[in-house]
């Protein structure tokens, strides 16, 4: 089958859409990739960040799923042999997740040392450890609440990847946790309703089940239903005509506090909130809002990769912020992407079929990134990725 059958068939059953142009996502996305691969220890780890090491090896993952690049994919698994090495059997939620994703790219994601190791911890140490895993989870009531939900969030997302025993305990202990973050009581709130959207839009129904359950619980949350996280989440967007138009806010309320807003990781985990709301399917008019902040994010990656606690202030400097930047940079470059632009469209769909049943395609440019699945060659499983995410963050 040529180039112009193919164009013709999918042409027949596909709508032409127009999306706005934006920063090529892949050029960012490699300089901070490349900026925490120069950085790595020859031990795998980041010196001064060993307690982030899940945090930066998913940004790596990201970028090499973004971009194919085999050196990102082996910075991530010699720092997650650092992780095991490291944490002697007992993660932070980071940790874990950075193990699944692991698994995820390896070259056979249903069995692998990853994988074992996440049902190990899972399904052993923490469910048969003093207090089982109820008790485990009551450990982080001694945790700030922001913290406690980052952390669980991404335990929540591992957890159900191998699916664990316990799985739904992590979820459910994730609502439990988020229902003690306030403005008053936390330290970074946004963030955490994004991390928490993020995690439970991926693995279950945001329905009517209640954030707070009386007595515990802050009084912000009276009323509050996994249903409404999306549109709370979205309202924190700051809107043109403010400082920092695009960045999310980091409190619920308003504070006479400056910066208000602006914040790298408010920004992100909102953003992966929103983006898995969209890839669930769940209604709502999210995608502009996905669209303006993807305009914004790649203006905190710096010379060198770096990326810093503010966008456009800097401040503090930490390659963690550069692996969670990654993070959103990767879920906001769709496979598919062959353009960097943030969606997958004719301008890709042109892209792609110049390449058509090209070979052989080899590390690192993979036919310009046509042959997704990296087999050698350019066909229909490529387009079947390609097809997956037609229109992704288009707002059409």
């Amino acid at each position: 089958m040529n180039k112009a059958v193919i164009l013709f068939l999918i042409g027949s059953v596909i709508v032409f859409a127009s999306s706005a142009q934006a920063t090529d996502l892949h050029t960012t996305i490699t300089l901070a990739a490349d900026g925490l691969v120069d950085n790595q220890n020859e031990d795998g780890y980041w010196q001064g960040e060993t307690e982030f090491t899940g945090s930066i090896v998913l940004g790596l993952i990201n970028a090499y799923e973004a971009t194919g690049n085999d050196d990102y994919k082996t910075a991530a698994e010699l720092g997650g042999a650092n992780i095991l090495y490291a944490r002697g059997g007992n993660y932070y939620g980071d940790d874990t997740y950075a193990l699944a994703k692991l698994s995820e790219i390896s070259d056979n994601p249903d069995n692998n040392s990853w994988r074992d190791e996440l049902i190990t911890f899972y399904n052993v140490r923490v469910k048969n450890g003093e207090g089982s895993t109820a008790g485990y989870l009551d450990d982080y009531a001694s945790t700030e609440p922001s913290n406690a939900v980052f952390y669980i969030a991404h335990h929540v997302h591992a957890a159900y990847y191998v699916n664990a025993l316990d799985k739904v305990l992590w979820r459910n202990a994730l609502i439990d946790y988020l229902s003690e973050v306030s403005d008053s009581t936390a330290d970074y709130p946004v963030l955490a309703l994004g991390a928490a959207t993020w995690a439970l839009a991926a693995t279950g129904p945001l329905d009517s089940t209640p954030v707070r359950t009386p007595p515990g619980g802050q009084p912000f949350w009276i009323g509050v239903t996994l249903a409404d996280l999306p549109d709370l989440l979205q309202s924190r967007q700051v809107p043109d005509g403010e400082d920092y138009a695009g960045s999310f806010y980091w409190l619920f309320g308003e504070t006479t506090e400056t910066p208000k807003s602006g914040y790298t990781e408010d920004t992100v985990f909102a953003i992966l909130g929103l983006i898995a709301v969209s890839q669930a399917g769940i209604s709502g008019s999210y995608d502009p809002t996905i669209l303006t902040a993807r305009d914004i994010l790649p203006i905190g990656v710096y010379s060198g990769g770096a990326v810093y606690e503010h966008i456009w202030l800097t401040g503090q400097q930490y390659h963690a912020f550069a692996g969670e930047m990654l993070q959103a940079l990767g879920a906001l470059s769709p496979a598919g992407d062959m353009d960097g632009d943030g969606d997958v469209d004719f301008v890709d769909l042109f892209n792609f079929f110049e390449h058509w049943l090209e070979t052989p395609c080899t590390d690192p440019d993979w036919c310009s990134g046509a042959d997704y699945n990296h087999d050698g060659i350019v066909n229909l499983l490529d387009y079947a990725i390609f097809a997956e995410n037609w229109q992704a963050f288009t707002g059409e």
